[in-house]
């Protein structure tokens, strides 16, 4: 059975992949199709391509953060899935209302639609593997047994050597002689297992005598899986006594975290700008990384760095980023390369 999976405002599409190996490999007769709305939008015949897997598929995911409208092709998708009677299954992380109002393509129960809910949402390998058990049972003939949704924590602190730790505890571990740097990420990379880039980040920052830590976690809170936000986190754990409790931050996400979108608008307002509380440098090196598994059982994956520097403008230091952006832009590295501009800045060799 083939099952198609799509993301729309975000790269989710391929987060089936590692689970629907995992059911290959249990014996289940199962492809899923990953794809990103800006690939479908940029290239016509890959969104050609995928269009025609929908009409051959069983179910169709579509995660969507902010909007369909993000995706200048969803009407073309959405008449397919109404003129071939395919179910799909659209949630938004961001706005509750775009989950609502397309709850109509799903011909499942209510109650089937809040379990997949509960299995996608939270992410994670096991819980996108009942996501696919669920759609083999209900339109592939299969007959599995369903395991409870997992709540995965929706934050925590992470190292090379320890997948998860928590907060407070890494915190408290870092050595006070050197210059402390947390590395934040996403969540849905640690949820991945794909931590190729911290990895790579912290360990070259340890390699020029700094203490590096990662932190995972989402933008916006969400009680429904345990998520407090970047900005309570930052408060909770990165503030102590009203002082800092690490000398730097490195931003790693693709989005912003104070700029926050405005529903039913192409507008977007800063509520709440956490970083300049916290009251250290921020510096933001954005990963673009690939979530295919081709290169996520790789640990040369290929990167494009991009970097801004908050708070700084250093026309040398633009200048090397767009020769690093240049070198690694068609090649594998082994080392984030970007590193030695982070150290650059802070003064460190």
């Amino acid at each position: 059975m083939k099952i198609v999976s799509i993301s729309i405002g975000a790269n989710h599409g391929h987060d089936f992949d590692g689970a629907a190996i995992r059911l290959r490999e249990e014996g289940y007769d199962v492809e899923v199709v990953g794809a990103d709305s800006c690939d479908m939008d940029a290239d016509v015949l890959f969104n050609r391509k995928i269009l025609g897997d929908v009409r051959e598929s069983g179910m169709v995911f579509i995660r969507v953060h902010g909007d369909v409208t993000y995706f200048k092709k969803f009407p073309v998708l959405e008449k397919e899935l109404t003129k071939n009677g395919i179910c799909a299954f659209l949630v938004c992380d961001s706005e509750g209302r775009v989950t609502n109002e397309y709850r109509r393509l799903f011909t499942g129960s209510d109650d089937d639609f809040a379990l997949l809910i509960r299995y996608v949402v939270p992410g994670g390998e096991n819980n996108y593997r009942a996501a696919l058990l669920w759609a083999l049972n209900k339109f592939g003939g299969a007959d599995a047994a369903l395991p409870e949704p997992e709540i995965p924590p929706a934050q925590g602190a992470y190292l090379p050597e320890r997948h998860y730790i928590p907060i407070d505890e890494a915190i408290a571990s870092l050595d006070g002689s050197k210059p402390k740097i947390c590395v934040f990420f996403h969540q849905r990379f640690w949820v991945s297992n794909n931590c190729g880039g911290p990895d790579g980040m912290i360990k070259a920052l340890r390699e020029r005598g700094a203490d590096a830590i990662g932190i995972f976690t989402g933008t916006y809170p969400d009680d429904d899986i345990g998520a407090m936000g970047i900005g309570a986190l930052i408060d909770r754990y990165l503030i102590k006594d009203g002082k800092p409790a690490v000398d730097c931050a490195i931003q790693t996400m693709g989005f912003s975290q104070t700029l926050r979108p405005k529903a039913d608008a192409f507008e977007q307002k800063c509520d709440d700008n956490m970083f300049e509380r916290l009251g250290i440098p921020i510096i933001q090196a954005t990963h673009l990384l690939s979530l295919l598994i081709s290169t996520r059982s790789s640990n040369n994956q290929r990167q494009i760095i991009a970097i801004i520097i908050n708070r700084y403008e250093d026309p040398e230091l633009l200048t090397r980023v767009r020769h690093t952006i240049a070198r690694t832009a068609n090649t594998k590295i082994k080392k984030p390369l970007h590193l030695l501009l982070i150290m650059k800045l802070m003064g460190m060799r």
